[in-house]
């Protein structure tokens, strides 16, 4: 066995292998190098496990030098995409020796659908996303969600709230999706980063966009993958949560998957036990842990990045004034402390 980096030519191979792979997601696609490249000018690496011309594991990952969190190298969410534990193993010493290799302070198995058993791993397990099961009459899942969620879904499709499909809302979108980043205290990701993701033309993605009256008050991304649909980046207008904008946003997502035939719909990451959680749940979907596994590489606890910080003092403060700020200034420097915060 060998590990290689992912070069120009082998993209056919490497997608075969993600797509075979019980464990993968969207974002373990090769198309996602260049979008990241492009977006964040940063090097990705895109590590292989090869066994007599057959691809065995793989690990995307992007370098980050960051002031705030270190020098760190992680995965894309999905974390490391194996069929077994032995070939993790040998992708994840390998992974290890890189990560001397470039100087790097730590090593982050981001969002794993499974968790690794390899010697020096530290593993966060307080993350899950919800997966909706798609049943072939919709009727039969809103039978089995709460009386509440399914009044309020009802209360949201009659409110002169309407939702609306396709790329070409992006530019009208984007804006909306800053100002919900700033409201929570977040650095939003750039226009730049959006435009190159939805126009790869491997990379398949498309735009739920809510409006209330003709003006767009929230939206979210939805990535078809296999048998299911992720729900990715999303960004809803508190003033108009009252009219249950972010029930709209699932349940668009949910009929998306219904009308074309995909069995699952993945709600995304939360914190067990959170708000997200209590509300994702609503939906009637079953909750699948996401491991955040650490290789320290010689520091003695793991570290918080992005929304794992949010115990330190000084991001607390960070947060505070980035939401005072004038949102054109968020929308200028917010692509730039995402560079260091990629996944945050």
């Amino acid at each position: 066995m060998n590990v290689r980096e992912l070069s120009s030519g082998e993209e056919t191979r490497w997608d075969e292998f993600v797509h075979a792979c019980q464990y993968s997601t969207p974002q373990h696609l090769a198309a996602w190098k260049h979008v990241m490249e492009e977006a964040f000018n940063s090097q990705a690496y895109y590590l292989y496990l090869e066994d007599q011309g057959q691809i065995r594991a793989v690990l995307p990952l992007i370098h980050v030098k960051s002031l705030v969190s270190g020098h760190y190298l992680t995965s894309f969410p999905g974390g490391l995409c194996a069929n077994s534990e032995d070939d993790a193993g040998e992708l994840l010493h390998y992974a290890t020796e890189f990560v001397n290799a470039k100087g790097a302070d730590f090593l982050i198995l981001r969002d794993g659908r499974k968790k690794w058993n390899f010697p020096g791993l530290v593993t966060d397990e307080q993350h899950v996303t919800f997966v909706v099961d798609i049943p072939p009459d919709l009727n039969q899942l809103k039978h089995n969600m709460k009386d509440r969620t399914r009044q309020l879904i009802n209360q949201a499709s009659n409110d002169s709230v309407s939702a609306r499909l396709g790329l070409d809302n992006l530019n009208q979108y984007y804006p909306v999706y800053s100002r919900a980043m700033q409201a929570i205290g977040t650095p939003t990701l750039g226009l730049g980063f959006f435009e190159s993701m939805c126009s790869h033309p491997q990379v398949e993605t498309n735009l739920i966009s809510i409006y209330y009256q003709d003006k767009i008050v929230g939206g979210g991304y939805i990535a078809p993958f296999r048998q299911a649909v992720y729900c990715l980046w999303s960004g809803l207008l508190r003033e108009y949560y009252e009219l249950r904008i972010s029930h709209l946003l699932y349940w668009e997502a949910i009929k998306y998957a219904h009308q074309n035939n995909y069995k699952q719909v993945d709600l995304g990451r939360c914190r067990e036990n959170s708000g997200g959680f209590v509300f994702k749940k609503s939906f009637g979907g079953h909750p699948q842990p996401l491991y955040q596994q650490f290789y320290l590489n010689g520091t003695t606890k793991a570290p918080r990045v992005g929304a794992e910080m949010g115990e330190d003092i000084r991001y607390r403060l960070f947060t505070a004034i980035w939401r005072r700020l004038p949102q054109p200034l968020t929308e200028v420097l917010g692509p730039k402390f995402r560079k260091q915060m990629p996944f945050g």
